[in-house]
């Protein structure tokens, strides 16, 4: 009780907050912060009696052979507990067959986004194979994608989705991984809470995969019957395992329709780039038949080189001759230029500065000389 203050035999919010102290992530102020956190009446005060209910009802909560003892294996139990709150997954059936698939992005963009218009979306499809069994797929990636489920879906009893993203550039242990699905019904899809529940992987074996196996065999009850990864994917096939890349099969089939306004764009350097680093393209994707871990909607600028294409063929872009971008009206930056993907906005007097991230590019102002942008010398 040395928090109260005035001595009301109650501790406050207010007086809990007046006690903290810069960069301490303990002592009494951390620990009546969380008992005000759990505290189920909402009355914004912790009384003496209060304190001493919610710390009983945490030891029986760690106590779990009810000994009236905390071991230190029961302390290691619970910490692991609340390591993976958020990253439940359903038990599978007897008959299911799981498969989990890794990779760190697939090779074709979405022309759909999820949660914000900053956010680099891939797009890549699962194949069910025919067959007799249920199936339960993970799938777990780096980069945010929806996945495009075709085939036998009559199979998939599961599919439980990941990824590190959880906005642009960012994976926020505190936030939803970015990540979505198409062809199935909401029912039978699981998004994770948190990015950390399901290391993404590429190789098999590997850390990450050993990792995967083990949180999967965990969550679900059943060790997966197949472990298949690659680097960068267009598309799965489950049961088998298999995949296909474009980098590895030339020939591959596209994951779905590929845009329009893509196609119909005038050949270009930054069209040129847009194959290189996305070998698919950009596919079609109605952002209604997506189930989300984040709401979906269509990009008003595509993303990074998929994005300049789009400006360029609208007029809202032209490119100088010295190669770069000269903004033309009001628009926005295509997420995502950053890295490789980074170029130079070259902006006159009398044009609005567009919205969005223009990530690691460059913008040259007219105006005052000054220039914007991580990329900038």
């Amino acid at each position: 009780m040395s928090l109260d203050a005035d001595n009301d035999g109650k501790v406050s919010l207010l007086e809990a907050a007046k006690s903290a102290k810069p960069n301490r992530s303990g002592g009494f102020s951390a620990r009546a912060q969380q008992l005000l956190e759990l505290d189920a009446t909402s009355s914004g005060v912790v009384t003496l009696a209060a304190y001493e209910a919610m710390g009983a009802k945490l030891f029986q909560l760690i106590d779990t052979d009810r000994d009236g003892v905390v071991s230190q294996q029961e302390m290691s139990d619970y910490r692991t507990r609340a390591e993976r709150a958020g990253c439940e997954m359903p038990m599978a059936s007897e008959k299911a067959r799981v498969i989990l698939f890794g990779s760190y992005e697939t090779e074709t963009l979405s022309n759909v986004t999820l949660g914000s218009q900053d956010n680099v979306v891939h797009t890549g499809r699962v194949n069910i194979e025919p067959g007799a069994d249920p199936v339960y797929v993970v799938l777990t990636s780096h980069a945010p994608t929806i996945w495009q489920f075709t085939g036998a879906t009559e199979r998939v009893e599961r599919v439980v989705v990941a990824s590190q993203s959880t906005g642009p550039n960012r994976s926020d242990p505190g936030q939803r991984p970015l990540a979505g699905v198409t062809g199935l019904g909401k029912e039978r899809v699981t998004f994770f809470n948190r990015p950390n529940c399901l290391p993404y992987f590429y190789e098999v074996p590997s850390a990450g995969s050993f990792q995967s196996v083990g949180t999967v065999r965990t969550g679900t009850g059943k060790t997966p019957e197949v472990t298949s990864a690659v680097y960068e994917v267009r598309s799965f096939a489950a049961p088998s395992g298999a995949f296909i890349s474009v980098k590895k099969d030339k020939n591959a089939e596209p994951v779905g329709p590929a845009s329009e306004t893509i196609t119909n764009a005038p050949n270009s350097e930054a069209k040129s780039d847009l194959f290189r680093f996305s070998p698919g393209g950009v596919v079609d994707i109605d952002p209604q038949a997506v189930v989300g871990s984040a709401p979906a909607q269509k990009y008003e600028v595509m993303p990074q080189q998929a994005g300049l294409v789009q400006l360029l063929s609208s007029g809202a872009l032209v490119r100088a001759k010295g190669g770069e971008y000269i903004v033309k009206q009001k628009t926005r930056f295509p997420s995502g230029l950053h890295g490789a993907h980074s170029v130079t906005f070259l902006l006159p007097t009398g044009v609005p500065y567009p919205e969005g991230d223009p990530g690691h590019s460059c913008v040259v102002i007219e105006e005052t000389g000054l220039t914007k942008g991580a990329g900038c010398r």
